[in-house]
C-alpha cells in the first residue's frame, strides 16, 4: 500500500491541549457554564480534522463544518514543512513527521498532532 502525501488527518488530544482548553475557554466562563463549555471544546477537538487535497488544497474542519479552505502553490503540501494563513495574520505551520502524522503549530497555542484517518 502506498501512502499518498494527501489525505484526512484527525486531531489527537494531549495533556497540553487539554490544559490549554481549560485555561482559555473553561476557567474564564461563569462556573455554571463550565461543564458545558468543557464538553463542547472536547467534542470540537475530537472532531477536528485537516485534509490535504490533491492539487495542494488544505481544508480545516470540525465534523462536516469547514472553517478554512485554502489553495497553496503547486507542490507545497507535499513538502516536509509548509504554512498557510487560517485567518488574516494567523499563520499555521504544518510539519510532516511521518506519512501518517502532521503537527500543526500556531502562535499562542500548543502544537496539535493530526493522525491519518483515511486508510491510505
Amino acid at each position: 500500500m502506498t501512502t499518498l502525501p494527501y489525505g484526512r488527518f484527525r486531531a489527537v488530544s494531549s495533556p497540553e491541549l487539554l490544559d490549554f482548553i481549560e485555561r482559555t475557554f473553561v476557567l474564564p466562563a461563569p462556573e455554571g457554564a463550565r461543564d458545558q463549555l468543557r464538553q463542547e471544546a472536547l467534542d470540537e477537538l475530537t472532531a477536528a480534522e485537516l485534509e490535504l487535497v490533491a492539487g495542494d488544497q488544505v481544508v480545516s474542519r470540525v465534523g462536516e463544518q469547514v472553517f478554512v479552505q485554502v489553495q497553496l502553490p503547486s507542490g507545497r503540501t507535499q513538502a516536509a514543512t509548509f504554512t498557510f494563513e487560517k485567518a488574516p495574520g494567523v499563520v499555521v505551520r504544518i510539519e510532516r513527521q511521518g506519512p501518517d502524522l502532521l503537527v500543526a503549530f500556531q502562535p499562542g497555542k500548543p502544537a496539535i498532532e493530526f493522525r491519518r484517518i483515511d486508510g491510505r
